[in-house]
Formats: structure tokens, C-alpha cells, sequence
């Protein structure tokens, strides 16, 4: 299987925990983290990072996540409210 890029958006106790869950996944390249909290964007970079790859672009506001053209599927782990207008937004751009 080829690797695949992918973005994370939510990045709290849940988030990180299943991002930590996908760096075991070998086709998983984790390009981007968003979360609205600098601390857990940091945090979700330095996962990556401790696992030997490549630091990944962070972002504040999800939808830039959502536009980045590196990115090819987005997990997105957030409240219920937002999770499904995030989910559509980003079926609609493709992702």
C-alpha cells in the first residue's frame, strides 16, 4: 500500500492519543495538525516528531488544514457540534 498524507484536526486528550495510535500505521504520513490551542499543535508536532518523521504544518484555523493541498484525508476528532460541519466541509473540498 502507498502512503498516504493526512491531517489532524483536534488535537486534545482524544486527538492525541489517536495520533499517537496513527504514527504506528506505516502508510500514515501526518502532514498537518490543527487545533485552536498553540499547546496542543505543539504537542501534536512533537508526537510526530518523536517518531522520526518529518515535522508536520501546523494550523490554528482547521479550514486552512482543510485547503492544504498536501494534505489527502482528514481525521478529524472534535466536539459533536463541530465535528459535523467540519466532516462536510471537508467531504466537499475532496478530502
Amino acid at each position: 500500500m502507498s502512503e498516504i498524507s493526512v491531517g489532524v484536526i483536534g488535537l486534545g486528550n482524544r486527538g492525541s492519543s489517536l495520533l499517537e495510535s496513527m504514527m504506528a500505521c506505516p502508510e500514515c504520513r501526518i502532514t498537518a495538525v490543527s487545533d485552536l490551542y498553540e499547546d496542543r499543535r505543539k504537542k501534536g508536532i512533537d508526537i510526530v516528531v518523536q517518531h522520526g518523521e518529518k515535522a508536520p504544518k501546523e494550523y490554528a484555523n482547521w479550514m486552512d488544514l482543510v485547503h492544504d493541498d498536501d494534505v489527502k484525508v482528514v481525521v478529524i476528532v472534535c466536539d459533536w457540534e463541530m465535528h459535523i460541519p467540519m466532516s462536510i466541509y471537508a467531504m466537499e473540498k475532496g478530502k
